[in-house]
């Protein structure tokens, strides 16, 4: 736990590594999962009560969750240079952590997957690659993006907060960082297979985020699954007198295939 990935201008960023149960194969896939929180807040230590991610460790997966810098005190694009040097250092790492360098994969919420899915589109972004672990590949394998904001140039996030100035410094709606900063902008036929996941009904980040990245991936000829669930809110929450459809279990369950799919 708290093991020290980067230090981008000498600030100790920390990730924490969860090794797949007993009794699977010596070398494990990973899967990374990114915190959410608007880029201003939130911490890895949730992926410790995650059902998805206990599932994912009783499969055999290993689990790495990674920390990175906030907004305002660190703009974007802190967050996804931290992220794609987390990458790199588990790769680096991987005979000693007993992991698989090519069965890699990344799992994101709301910010965090924003940040899942344009480490995993655009990880060869000159300008994102730190000088730390450089000659490692940041590339990933497979993506599980819940309901991240895809298009930044589109409503994303309904907050009191301004996020476009807070987390990207962008002076109006039609600055060029936020072009940079979507992922949508790098959907292409070589993106990693993808599932993306969003509640129907979501007040924050509007599901029409989600589906216009599959769509944009779908026309590119991408692999990419796309789970809109009915009578859910942002986090998935419960919305309405009707049950969520699919319901928690069944989504945790799609994730698992999913990862067992593309990194088994």
């Amino acid at each position: 736990m708290d093991i020290t990935y980067c230090s981008p201008d000498g600030l100790l960023q920390k990730l924490d590594f969860y090794p797949a149960k007993d009794g699977h194969s010596s070398l494990a896939p990973l899967v990374i999962y990114i915190h959410g929180g608007a880029w201003i807040e939130g911490d890895k230590e949730i992926a410790s009560y995650l059902s998805t991610i206990l599932l994912l460790r009783e499969a055999g997966f290993a689990i790495s969750a990674v920390n990175y810098r906030l907004a305002p005190d660190h703009p974007f694009p802190a967050q996804i240079i931290d992220v794609l040097c987390a990458i790199r250092y588990l790769r680096a790492n991987a005979a000693e952590l007993k992991i698989d360098p090519n069965r890699f994969g990344l799992m994101g919420d709301s910010a965090g997957g924003h940040l899942a899915a344009l480490a995993g589109m655009a990880n060869s972004k000159k300008e994102w690659i730190s000088n730390e672990f450089p000659d490692e590949s940041a590339d990933i394998q497979a993506i599980v993006d819940f309901y991240g904001p895809a298009d930044l140039t589109r409503e994303y996030i309904n907050s009191e907060v301004d996020l476009t100035q807070l987390v990207f410094q962008a002076k109006n709606g039609t600055d060029p960082i936020l072009v940079t900063a979507s992922p949508i902008t790098y959907a292409r036929k070589e993106t990693p297979p993808i599932l993306i996941i969003h509640g129907e009904n979501d007040l924050l980040v509007p599901a029409e985020q989600s589906t216009r990245l599959f769509e944009a991936l779908i026309d590119k000829g991408a692999f990419a699954r796309y789970i809109l669930v009915k009578n859910a809110g942002h986090g998935l929450s419960h919305i309405g007198s009707n049950p969520t459809k699919p319901d928690l279990m069944e989504i945790d369950a799609a994730v698992v295939d999913f990862f067992e799919e593309h990194l088994k």
